[in-house]
């Protein structure tokens, strides 16, 4: 039986499964904010590395940065000049998710990030 244990970039499901017993049909698969959560929030009811054990590795994904085929920007150089001079916005699958952190390091790294409201 599969029990999907949605929200808190993973918390809930943690936490859950960090409660639940040995049984040896109680899994967890964990994403990247297993990884960052421990800085992200205040408090977590578990320990992301003393609580769990890592049996295997069952897939990778690469991020992608796209932008619609009406942009002016057509390369990552364009896209961060465009964004240094226009408010943009940007789209992740939720705070402290791999696209999120992304998305924030992207913007440092390029500079993009403005105190006027222009950047993303």
């Amino acid at each position: 039986m599969v029990e999907n244990k949605t929200g808190a970039s993973g918390n809930i499901a943690a936490e859950f499964v960090a409660r639940s017993g040995a049984d040896g049909y109680t899994i967890y698969i964990a994403a990247f904010p297993h990884a960052t959560n421990r800085y992200l929030y205040a408090s977590l009811g578990y320990d992301p590395v003393a609580d769990f054990a890592p049996v295997t590795l069952i897939g990778l994904y690469p991020l992608v940065m796209v932008v619609p085929n009406t942009s002016p920007a057509h390369s990552v150089k364009e896209f961060i000049a465009y964004a240094k001079t226009n408010k943009l916005s940007y789209a992740s699958s939720g705070n402290g998710t791999s696209l999120h952190l992304a998305g924030e390091l992207f913007k440092r790294q390029a500079g993009a990030l403005s105190r006027s409201g222009t950047g993303l």
